[in-house]
């Protein structure tokens, strides 16, 4: 991989420090703080998204990032492509990209059963099952979610979650990130690597620096074929008008202004659904007791 050897961790590096680095992308002269990512195993020079991904996939690492940017960036699009560098296949991109906690816990339970490991999950659209309320909605699942977290490496290799806003993920998945991409609505995105390093005066506490890759890297969305786009768009749009109409109903909830009914009117209501009750009764025990004659 490279023609020097480990030497110190990144914030004893001069920033002077020079060294040449080769891999099957070629030679690189690196210096200073990105030698000492190298160093560290968080920094390939002339590497991209997909050979992270692949690195990932084939030597049982783990990547974990989100794919974050305004609504309408593609996002989707992206993550669908990301898929299909890995698996090649469009029937396992669609597999592989999933929208709920029952197909994210169905991929894991094959996992189970097979005795083995997923390359790649994007979730799409994350925060309208999992975000950062989660721990205050559901504290529960949010503990029992997290502790499974730090073993998911021995079932997934990749996972990728796109939402609007990075920080709208659950907190124990936010610091577990390697890297992120952000797009934006003009088709291009930043992809920054994660760099984790100790904390030379607090040992509770990690430090963390971006390293950037790719910056305003233009994308194709037309590199989906329209078959599979709509396919997907499907999907999401199934989703959507679950979600919409949870948010009708949840409206129409909070702001109805109908008034509670009073205790004489519910004591009203309970004396007619009695009389209705017995009365209904009274006509079945007379068709009966008429049959029987």
């Amino acid at each position: 991989m490279s023609k020097i050897e480990y030497k110190t961790l990144e914030h004893e590096i001069d920033e002077n420090q020079e060294a040449v680095v080769e891999n099957e992308k070629g030679a690189f002269k690196l210096k200073g703080r990105l030698l000492g990512y190298w160093h560290e195993g968080f920094y390939e020079p002339g590497w991209e998204l997909w050979d992270y991904n692949r690195a990932a996939v084939d030597n049982y690492g783990w990547e974990n990032y989100p794919r974050w940017g305004i609504k309408g960036s593609k996002k989707s699009n992206q993550l669908m492509r990301d898929l299909y560098e890995i698996y090649g296949d469009w029937e396992l991109v669609h597999k592989y990209m999933v929208m709920t906690p029952l197909e994210f816990t169905e991929l894991l339970k094959e996992a189970l059963d097979n005795k083995s490991r997923i390359p790649m999950i994007g979730w799409d659209d994350i925060a309208a099952w999992f975000d950062s309320q989660l721990y205050f909605e559901n504290r529960g699942l949010y503990t029992n979610t997290k502790r499974c977290w730090t073993l998911m490496r021995t079932k997934l290799n990749v996972f990728e979650s796109t939402l609007p806003n990075k920080e709208e993920l659950p907190g124990f998945i936010l610091k577990d990130i390697t890297a992120e991409v952000k797009n934006s609505p003009r088709c291009t995105y930043t992809y920054d690597r994660w760099t984790w390093q100790k904390h030379l005066f607090d040992p509770g506490k990690v430090n963390k620096r971006p390293v950037n890759v790719s910056r305003n890297e233009k994308f194709n969305y037309t590199d989906i074929p329209l078959k599979e786009f709509k396919r997907y768009h499907q999907r999401r749009m199934e989703l959507a008008d679950v979600a919409t109409n949870d948010l009708v109903s949840y409206l129409e909830e909070a702001f109805d202004d109908t008034p509670d009914p009073t205790p004489e009117e519910l004591e009203e209501q309970k004396n007619e659904l009695s009389e209705w009750g017995r009365a209904l009764a009274n006509r079945r025990w007379s068709k009966a007791k008429n049959k029987k004659k």
